[in-house]
């Protein structure tokens, strides 16, 4: 077990091999007078050859773990004369010799931040947030070199510095280098464990930063040497988190937070261990400065520090502190927020996979999952397995100590593919760090904020609340039939004293910090899920259905004029009465009912929806029904571009003969195509609020999602057949009224 009064005063967050790894270079500082020419061949032309030699001179087996600790033993000297090479340039050197080969990276001016930065150093934790910020730098570059050889870059750093088209760009030395330095486990592994929120800002050396400069201007000048000065690298755009605007609601009504007050709750707070204070102090610093992006690359580290600390605590869990062994994977915010985590120390294989936006697009298996082990075929496993897999998972408490609201938040924010994503982005160099907006960083402190103060505002009885229902709820829907919950974790209503140990230091905070943690409170209660595929769900159908209750003013020509039936006279009402699934009888509205578009619209708005822990099969039909949904959007909007232009060419009298009878068959055929689209968006709806309904048996699920395909096949015919430049009105008409029919046959009374 391990008390926050012990992380309070942690000194470090490294297991034992991975610091005594890191410390290696420490070693050699005062070794950078001897064989300088050994390293460097003129100026700060590395000697690539000797690099080389001492790699190759390893006598184990290329990329085991034996292999990593040689090489880095056999690099510390090279990376200590990297750092004295640099750190005895002048502002004025560095400008003049290194910045014209930084051209390449399209971030020359972030790398100058880097070396101003370790160059200066006012505050202590300027080294960490230049090596965050110059290992995103390199992961990008890198990424568009391996674009000149029309590859695809992957996900992951430690996949693209292993690509062949990688080393034979760079040449074996550097490509080998990056990889110890920033690309395996086994190796210093710098990226994963400084953006991870593991490495105090004692623990950042200016070697580490100052050595991958050096690596990089190293490259420029290479590949002007292979490519020549108008040498064209790919440049992949970046973003500034344009997706983050749906948020700016959350915390609207909060004031510019004090300082002071925002400082009280980091010094008080049992979450932030006394090691990372200077690090927050940066971070203010930035923020005061207005450097959002800056600001939220130290944040997101520091956040994950804190709750992983929760985690560790409040699930009897003392090594997860700690990085795992260089062997296996960390406890990061994919766990710490997950429902159920596997049981056993940080050592073990395996702990946290990671996900690439692919994956997460089709079942966000490790955020969304009520199981934890997000098995739609668990139910079909022998009970040997099913005892065997109780044994090997944990019920997470970190979701009901931060509650339903907060969960949320964070999700949004890291871990939904709709989302900003915002750590993924940074760490990756996808995000332009002079265009962040200040209000996505301002979210993430409030976020970050009520993480801190937890023991201040959250109420424990709701924690226990939420913690009962949730057993009851798995109990009825036979999750997992054959583990009690309090069996399989520490019962969470043991756990009391974690808020009082939360909240004992919070009680000292002063009046003004207790009233900015009410009003941040305040706005978390009221938080609405953004990007979850549900809430994305939601959104798209009250977005549908307000294009439907415009189609009567789309422009047209009078029925009279073309000879096409009036569409006035078209009953959309009529939908309802296709519906006679028996669960569907319950979402009525009296007698009523959907025979209204307004009264539709009504039901959608207020719809309920849980978003969290979904299983594999529910996100699944989430996603076909938002497919579906999107093509209605996408045909709905042909169908009113398309009908614009041709009005217009009808009153222009450019329409030809032919033309005008494409024009009376659209016509035509809209109202019926409106009617397909108005009948498939009530049935996504009785889908979307009934999900857990269809979900309880695999032979309805098997069904619905038959159905869906089904449909959405149909809708997409739909798109493409309304497009303004095809005008396939007679197959869009057809294909309408078979949707119609499928939905009677397979609802219909």
């Amino acid at each position: 077990m391990i008390s926050l009064s012990e992380i309070k005063c942690r000194p470090t967050f490294l297991s034992a091999d991975v610091k005594n790894l890191l410390e290696k270079p420490e070693k050699f500082v005062e070794d950078f007078s001897d064989n300088r020419d050994y390293w460097f061949t003129s100026g700060l032309k590395i000697n690539w050859k000797n690099v080389e030699y001492a790699l190759d001179d390893i006598e184990e087996p290329y990329g085991n773990k034996c292999w990593f600790e040689k090489a880095v033993e056999a690099i510390a000297p090279f990376m200590s004369h990297c750092d004295f090479a640099i750190r005895g340039l002048s502002l004025e050197d560095y400008f003049i010799h290194m910045k014209p080969y930084l051209m390449w990276t399209y971030q020359e001016d972030v790398v100058s931040d880097c070396f101003k930065l370790v160059y200066s150093q006012k505050y202590e934790a300027d080294y960490l947030l230049a090596l965050l910020m110059i290992t995103s730098v390199s992961e990008r570059a890198i990424g568009n070199l391996l674009l000149t050889r029309g590859k695809q870059v992957p996900f992951l750093l430690r996949d693209l510095l292993i690509t062949m088209e990688v080393e034979e760009i760079l040449g074996k030395p550097k490509s080998q280098l990056f990889v110890v330095l920033l690309g395996s486990v086994y190796g210093l592994n710098l990226r994963n464990i400084a953006w991870h929120g593991f490495l105090n800002p004692r623990e950042a050396k200016s070697s580490f930063i100052t050595t991958i400069i050096l690596t990089l201007v190293n490259v420029g000048q290479d590949l002007e040497v292979n490519l020549g000065p108008e040498m064209y690298i790919p440049q992949r755009l970046q973003t500034s988190f344009p997706e983050a605007e749906a948020l700016n609601y959350v915390f609207l009504k909060m004031p510019v937070a004090n300082r002071d007050s925002v400082e009280e709750i980091i010094i008080h707070s049992p979450l932030v261990p006394d090691v990372m204070v200077p690090v927050w102090t940066k971070i203010l610093n930035l923020l005061d400065e207005e450097r959002y992006g800056l600001c939220l690359t130290l944040l997101l580290p520091m956040l994950e520090c804190s709750m992983r600390c929760l985690f560790a605590v409040v699930n009897e869990e003392a090594t997860r502190i700690l990085t795992a062994e260089n062997s296996s994977f960390y406890t990061t915010f994919d766990e710490i927020l997950q429902l159920y985590y596997k049981n056993g120390e940080a050592g073990m294989p395996g702990l946290s996979t990671r996900r690439t936006p692919e994956k997460m697009c089709v079942a966000d298996s490790h955020s969304n999952c009520k199981m934890g082990v997000a098995d739609e075929n668990f139910l079909l496993k022998s009970e040997s397995e099913k005892a065997c897999c109780c044994k090997s998972m944990r019920l997470n408490l970190v979701p009901f100590l931060i509650g339903e609201k907060l969960n949320e938040a964070l999700h949004d924010i890291l871990n939904f593919v709709n989302g900003p994503r915002v750590r993924d982005k940074l760490s990756h160099g996808e995000v332009k760090l002079d265009n962040v907006p200040k209000d996505i960083t301002y979210h993430t402190l409030y976020i970050s904020l009520l993480v801190l103060s937890l023991g201040h505002w959250r109420c424990e009885e709701e924690a226990c609340k939420e913690y009962t229902s949730l057993c009851k709820v798995t109990d009825e829907l036979a999750v997992i039939p054959y583990c009690k919950l309090d069996s399989c974790s520490p019962h969470f209503c043991d756990k009391k004293s974690i808020y009082q140990m939360l909240s004992f230091n919070m009680s000292k905070i002063s009046p003004p910090t207790k009233s900015l943690v009410h009003l941040m409170k305040n706005c978390i209660l009221d938080y609405q899920c953004a990007y979850h595929p549900k809430a994305v769900l939601h959104k798209n159908l009250i977005s549908s259905i307000v294009k439907l209750e415009e189609w009567l003013q789309w422009e047209r020509v009078s029925c009279s004029d073309l000879e096409y039936p009036d569409w006035e006279t078209c009953r959309l009402r009529m939908v309802p009465d296709y519906f006679s699934f028996l669960p569907l009888t319950g979402l009525r509205c009296g007698a009523q009912g959907f025979f209204e578009m307004s009264h539709f619209m009504l039901h959608v708005k207020e719809a309920k929806f849980s978003v969290l822990y979904g299983s594999n099969l529910e996100i699944e039909l989430i996603s076909l029904c938002n497919r579906i949904v999107c093509c209605i959007l996408l045909a709905l909007d042909n169908i009113k571009d398309n009908l614009s232009v041709k009005y217009s060419q009808y009153v222009n009298k450019t329409l030809r003969s032919r033309q005008r009878e494409t024009y009376r068959r659209q016509l035509s055929a809209v109202p019926t195509i409106v009617l397909n689209c108005y009948a498939t968006c009530q049935l996504v709806y009785t889908h979307f609020v009934l999900v857990d309904y269809l979900l309880s048996t695999k032979t309805s699920v098997t069904n619905v999602l038959k159905t869906l395909r089904k449909i959405l096949k149909l809708q997409e015919n739909i798109v493409s057949q309304t497009n303004v430049n095809v005008n396939r009105w007679d197959e869009a008409l057809k294909n309408s009224n078979d949707n119609i029919a499928n939905i009677k046959k397979d609802y219909g009374k």
